[in-house]
């Protein structure tokens, strides 16, 4: 029989001890982040007002006519692009007060 010293009872525990430790870890931090960014979207953003919604929409479509139509002024462009300007255009209108 191997007699057992305090070491190898550590070395043991020590996986279940660092998945405990990453677990209150992100049972704390979860929390913290929320808050967080709870203050920062009630202070900071606000909804974007109707002309850059419709702006940004009509980007939109004007994108899927790009892709899904065959309008050769849009091809030069390309949908991908249309669309980021037109979520651009969005997230700049909800952080941007005023926009």
């Amino acid at each position: 029989m191997r007699e057992y010293d305090d070491d190898d009872n550590i070395r043991l525990y020590t996986p279940v001890l660092q998945r405990i430790i990453i677990l209150v870890a992100v049972i704390i931090a979860v929390p913290v982040v929320m808050w967080t960014i709870t203050t920062f979207v009630r202070t900071y953003v606000a909804p974007p007002t109707v002309p850059t919604f419709v702006i940004s929409v009509l980007l939109a479509v004007l994108a899927l006519f790009a892709v899904y139509g065959h309008i050769a002024q849009l091809h030069s462009i390309g949908g991908f692009t249309l669309l980021l300007i037109a979520y651009v255009v969005l997230l700049l209108g909800t952080l941007l007060r005023g926009i």
